[in-house]
């Protein structure tokens, strides 16, 4: 199940996180579009998110397709926690 994590999006992908658990889900993929980096923000975030996950037995992936994003990721460590898909861009 795809899921978009944007600025202002933690609490509605939560949210989402759960009802993809109770709807039989095992896997998640969140967009990391809406973001144009990875501010602390987002990347407190993404642990936040990567917990509840963890609490409701979901694997959780992330795709992008900014450069930037995907930089600030893996120099966060993040993707030793959660694997990273790089998506192409939409022609």
């Amino acid at each position: 199940m795809g899921l978009s994590y944007g600025p202002q999006a933690l609490s509605n992908v939560a949210r989402e996180l759960d009802a993809a658990a109770e709807a039989g889900y095992t896997q998640v993929v969140l967009d990391l579009d809406g973001w144009a980096s990875l501010p602390d923000e987002a990347i407190r975030g993404l642990i936040t998110l990567l917990r509840e996950a963890r609490r409701l037995n979901l694997d959780m992936l992330a795709e992008t397709t900014t450069a930037a994003v995907r930089e600030d990721f893996v120099r966060a460590g993040l993707d030793r926690l959660i694997p990273l898909r790089r998506r192409e861009a939409a022609a």
